[in-house]
């Protein structure tokens, strides 16, 4: 097939034209040159192609052509991109940068057309993309300033016999035993020091405070929240001491309510174990939006326990409090859907024969550097001996 047999018939918007001649088409790169003192040699700065330019002259012709000069006129006039059949380029779409017609009566019958397209392309805005852990951490922020004012609402000791002072102060200890215990099981502990001293200060003010709810809300979740930061950021262990933090107040013998002052001592343990528990899985939502999961299965088993978790805690919540724990678990479904759908499943390989850990890895992923993770995630005594006829555990490639 020649050239010739390759050139389309011209139209813009449908409207045809003919071409005398040829067909200028700007082409090329922008850069920036830059020139520096000492150096013979310049730096060019790409900047991305060039945008192409077709300029060519276009003729209508024939005893009617005014009707085909006008149509061709109010092609190039309208608005916005068109289709323009180029003659050898084919079929592109393009916006009139600038054109002139003409006509003589040398040449009656015929209007000439100087036009120049260019390429035009879509209008590509930026687009925002939510970060669902900031998310997570803002909605976790309001639902733990809900938490302490409804503390303070409804704990009271104020006018009281001591022995509910004593009954208040007996459930305090309590949890700082239980935090306490639950970090010095940690295998990876950081900012103990810290901890330290936030539950021995807690241990000293506590007393002083049973007449200040707010003050004593304020101490007990600066213990919850150190207690949390002891775990390593992003860590397993995050999620497990937040979690088991998260059923103290299920765990509190419940009390007689035979007289008024039994009701307040009651209410008052309540009010202290869902401070806490409410807290705890606050800060457990917080680990999750910062644990970098490995698989899409390990992300969805997070998820429906923090939210079952979070929708226990909001049932016996107030109404503030409630509404601000429901924002949470929205984000916290969101975070863990949207990052868990872009994560492997995780899959059964079962190899035929003992193998080491690196073999098989390099068999799975063609990549000998994830044995690591086959062992930790099938606890593997041997990395050179793993048994033949045994499922593991391993991420879909």
């Amino acid at each position: 097939m020649t050239w010739r047999d390759q050139l389309q018939p011209g139209s813009f918007r449908g409207v045809p034209f003919g071409v005398e001649g040829g067909a200028d088409t700007t082409i090329g790169r922008r850069t920036i040159l830059h020139e520096f003192p000492g150096r013979d040699a310049p730096y060019t700065e790409d900047l991305g192609r060039k945008a192409r330019e077709f300029t060519f002259d276009l003729l209508v012709i024939g005893a009617d052509y005014m009707g085909a000069r006008d149509a061709l006129m109010g092609a190039i006039e309208a608005p916005g991109p068109g289709t323009l059949i180029h003659p050898w380029l084919g079929t592109l779409r393009v916006a009139v940068t600038q054109a002139r017609m003409s006509e003589t009566t040398r040449e009656g019958g015929m209007a000439r057309f100087s036009v120049t397209f260019v390429l035009a392309g879509d209008l590509a805005m930026p687009t925002g993309v939510a970060f669902t852990p900031a998310l997570v951490d803002a909605a976790a922020s309001g639902a733990l300033t809900a938490v302490r004012t409804e503390f303070a609402a409804g704990f009271s000791t104020t006018g009281q016999p001591e022995f509910l002072r004593d009954a208040a102060r007996t459930v305090i200890t309590k949890a700082l035993d239980r935090m306490e215990a639950l970090v010095g099981v940690l295998s990876k502990a950081t900012d103990k020091d810290v901890f330290a001293t936030t539950l021995a200060d807690a241990r000293t003010r506590m007393s002083d405070l049973l007449a200040d709810a707010g003050g004593l809300a304020d101490l007990l979740l600066g213990v919850v929240s150190d207690t949390a930061a002891t775990a390593p950021a992003g860590s397993t262990d995050a999620l497990t001491l937040t979690e088991s933090l998260a059923d103290f107040g299920a765990g509190l013998t419940p009390v007689s309510t035979p007289t008024a002052t039994r009701q307040t001592q009651a209410d008052n343990q309540a009010a202290l174990g869902a401070l806490v528990s409410t807290a705890a899985a606050i800060h457990m939502a917080s680990a999750a939006a910062a644990t970098s999961f490995t698989s899409r299965g390990d992300a969805q088993a997070v998820r429906g326990r923090l939210l079952d978790l979070l929708t226990a805690r909001a049932e016996t919540a107030d109404d503030d409090t409630y509404a601000t724990l429901a924002d949470l678990r929205v984000a916290v479904a969101r975070d863990l859907a949207d990052r868990g759908a872009l994560l492997p499943d995780v899959i059964t390989h079962t190899p035929v024969v003992t193998l080491p850990a690196l073999v098989i890895a390099h068999q799975l992923y063609g990549a000998a550097t994830r044995e690591a993770e086959v062992v930790a995630r099938n606890h593997v005594r041997h990395p050179g001996f793993v048994p033949g006829g045994l499922p593991l555990e391993v991420l879909a490639a």
